[in-house]
């Protein structure tokens, strides 16, 4: 599943200067770090696990605590990967059990 950044979205979520709250206070390395140096000169990012979506989600709320308000389609339509995704390990492990 492929999630496309529209300029809006880029320069909210992955501007040329690192959001403040992923600015290095203690000396201590923020695990969202990654996420921003990894898909800031990008235009999309494919989620190929569960996990890699989570954090994406993590990470576009710790940019904006109001992302589910402020950014209602883009929430949603994140929403609806993680259900596809879910659905298809609750299918796949009652194939198996």
């Amino acid at each position: 599943m492929e999630f496309e950044f529209d300029d809006n979205f880029k320069k909210k979520f992955f501007p040329d200067t690192k959001p403040e709250c992923l600015q290095d206070r203690k000396g201590e390395p923020n695990p969202f770090e990654n996420i921003y140096d990894l898909y800031k000169n990008k235009g999309s990012i494919v989620f190929k696990t569960h996990d890699m979506l989570d954090r994406f989600v993590s990470y576009l709320l710790l940019v904006d605590t109001q992302f589910k308000y402020n950014h209602k389609h883009e929430f949603y339509l994140l929403k609806s990967f993680d259900r596809y995704v879910l659905t298809r390990v609750l299918t796949f492990s009652e194939r198996i059990g």
